[in-house]
């Protein structure tokens, strides 16, 4: 899949495909994230990311995806209906991300 907006592409199963937005609330404010999820048979395959951040959102960008993280297992702040099951933290080209897995 090739996501033009977000100048990336990923590999991940194409089912029925969802666009949505969540915003994430930090310290130094908030950041809108791109959700696109993809829906094979019991499994929800995720791909999130924002804009470039301004110079304050960046000080702490682990903090921020661990908000973005603790956002979709909460599922907007319901009592953790998913159980995080593996994480691993990333880093490509000086920029960090976060792959994880959960499980309902």
């Amino acid at each position: 899949m090739i996501i033009r907006e977000g100048n990336f592409s990923v590999w991940m199963p194409l089912e029925t495909i969802s666009q949505e937005i969540e915003t994430v609330e930090t310290a130094a404010g908030e950041v809108k994230f791109r959700i696109i999820a993809t829906h094979p048979p019991s499994s929800r395959f995720v791909i999130a990311y924002s804009e470039e951040l301004d110079a304050t959102l960046q000080e702490n960008p682990v903090e921020l995806l661990e908000r973005a993280q603790e956002r979709i297992i909460s599922q907007e702040g319901k009592a953790n209906i998913f159980e995080l099951t593996g994480e691993e933290n990333l880093t490509l080209d000086g920029y960090v991300g976060k792959n994880f897995t959960i499980k309902n």
